[in-house]
């Protein structure tokens, strides 16, 4: 028989490690491609699925489709179909591990992805490859469409909606990916 003393549960608890938790969703465009969000305030993790820190009490789906209605517009049906956990330690950018659940969130439609509506105070882009938002032209500025064999995406914005609205950034020369870059606060749902 030991003589080990057991701890109380809250003098136990306060000696385990503290982890942040997160959940996201992860998307795809119909081609399989990942759909990402440009993050404004992150230097290290610029690119994120939507997704975020989970609220006292609640369960990583419910914060998967809380942060994802919140960033994109977009609400994600359940059950919850689990893609992967996230495991990351303690760092010199931020003091405490975290765990996270990503979750599938399917396949948009060009519809849907056309109707991610962003925070500009979170995210500024989402990024699509160019086949995804057909029918927008050319911005009539030669200038913005300059490169070497495609536009380079370096003179502001290159295309516009039929209805002459800028709306969007193509990279597509050859020393760029080729992606559209959708303008945050001028492309909205139809």
């Amino acid at each position: 028989m030991s003589n080990r003393k057991w701890l109380p549960p809250e003098e136990f608890a306060a000696t385990l490690p503290k982890a942040t938790m997160f959940g996201a969703v992860f998307f795809t465009d119909e081609d399989d491609r990942p759909v990402q969000l440009r993050a404004t305030y992150s230097i290290t993790h610029p690119w994120q699925w939507p997704g975020g820190v989970a609220e006292p009490g609640e369960r990583p789906w419910e914060t998967a489709v809380r942060e994802c209605l919140e960033e994109t517009g977009l609400r994600v049906e359940g059950p919850p179909k689990l893609l992967a956990t996230v495991f990351g330690l303690p760092g010199k950018d931020w003091p405490l591990a975290t765990v996270g659940w990503v979750f599938d969130g399917g396949r948009l439609t060009p519809g849907q992805l056309a109707g991610i509506v962003l925070d500009p105070d979170e995210h500024d882009e989402v990024v699509l490859h160019p086949e995804d938002a057909v029918g927008l032209l050319e911005h009539p500025d030669e200038r913005r469409s300059e490169g070497c064999c495609g536009p380079e995406g370096l003179f502001g914005i290159n295309r516009i909606c039929p209805c002459g609205a800028e709306v969007g950034t193509l990279l597509a020369d050859c020393w760029t990916a080729c992606e559209l870059h959708l303008h945050p606060t001028r492309v909205r749902a139809a």
